[in-house]
């Protein structure tokens, strides 16, 4: 099982402060009696020898599950946003500076870059698509593709090269959005 964020599972923290405060809460029933004389000559227990033991009731186990599907949520399991979402689209910006020509482990980055939008092609659903960007000096949308089109995607991104200086990442993610007059997802730039 994988998360998408999970420095949300220290939240699983606060099951044993529930369980600590449920044990030194007391129990004890106050009664108002007449008179204590005849509870004074029965055997006392030792303080070692009293054991506390855990009051297991329904709200113990509400705020113990409470807390561990609060945890879980804020991790944010990956498989449950494969299971909601049938088909997704995919947008993938390559950087074409000539930042990307630099080698690192006898591969440039730019070959490091196709891999692993080749990689993602391989992992594209059948209803899922994949946008493809490249952000050099001048960034161009290369084209979307769903599993059956992929080939000529991939040997569009192939044909790219490393020129320029810079990457014009806002105009990339311009190019991202979609041109209804609705949407409101491009940012201030575009």
């Amino acid at each position: 099982m994988s998360f998408l964020a999970p420095l949300g599972l220290l939240a699983l923290v606060s099951l044993p402060i529930i369980l600590l405060l449920h044990l030194m809460r007391e129990r004890r029933r106050r009664v108002v009696v007449p008179s204590l004389l005849i509870w004074q000559l029965l055997p006392q227990r030792q303080d070692s020898q009293r054991r506390r033991r855990l009051p297991v009731t329904l709200l113990l186990l509400l705020q113990l599950l409470a807390a561990a599907l609060l945890a879980f949520a804020l991790a944010q399991p990956a498989w449950i946003a494969q299971l909601f979402v049938g088909e997704q689209h995919i947008a993938v910006i390559v950087d074409t500076s000539t930042s990307m020509a630099a080698t690192v482990g006898g591969q440039s980055r730019l070959d490091a870059a196709r891999a692993r939008v080749r990689g993602l092609v391989g992992e594209l659903g059948p209803g899922d698509t994949l946008t493809l960007v490249t952000a050099g000096p001048q960034p161009a949308l290369i084209g979307t593709a769903n599993q059956e089109q992929a080939a000529s995607l991939l040997a569009a991104l192939n044909t790219q090269r490393a020129t320029g200086t810079g990457s014009d990442m806002p105009g990339a993610l311009c190019s991202l959005k979609p041109r209804s007059t609705g949407d409101v997802t491009g940012g201030s730039w575009c």
